[in-house]
């Protein structure tokens, strides 16, 4: 089997460590509950994200589910037809499948994406998902493939 088709089936994966990851916090908390894991750094904060990265444009949830769903048909056709060679590539746009598509469902089925990750500084605290961390990293990846 070529290395396309094992990261397809790698970001499916992914897609379901994601998913399960919301579904256990949204099991476990209520709504704003908050988790202090290292004091001043690191908590888990169930929260529901209606907009994009760090909660902005939240009244634009069709253009989101229009655009992710376009980015990500892009990123497999890649993938499927073999356009990509380099395996760091490669391994970038199933990050970004992954991602992509963990936040897609969340939008899809709730209207909102389910974020619980508090790096909690105090000049900038932000809440992520497993997701987010999926589709930062595999940009890092395929923007250091560009360069």
């Amino acid at each position: 089997m070529k290395l396309s088709i094992w990261a397809l089936l790698a970001a499916l994966g992914l897609v379901g460590v994601d998913q399960l990851s919301k579904y256990l916090i949204a099991q476990s908390f209520v709504l704003e509950q908050t988790k202090v894991l290292i004091p001043g750094f690191l908590q888990l904060k169930y929260v529901h994200n209606p907009g994009a990265v760090f909660g902005i444009l939240p009244g634009y949830r069709v253009v989101f589910i229009v655009l992710v769903s376009l980015v990500l048909l892009v990123c497999i056709y890649l993938l499927v037809r073999n356009k990509v060679q380099s395996k760091l590539a490669i391994w970038a746009i199933a990050l970004i499948i992954a991602g992509g598509a963990g936040n897609l469902i969340d939008r899809i089925i709730y209207g909102y994406v389910i974020d619980f990750i508090l790096f909690d500084f105090s000049w900038f605290p932000f809440v992520f998902n497993v997701a987010d961390i999926f589709v930062v990293v595999g940009g890092g990846m395929l923007l250091l493939y560009l360069l």
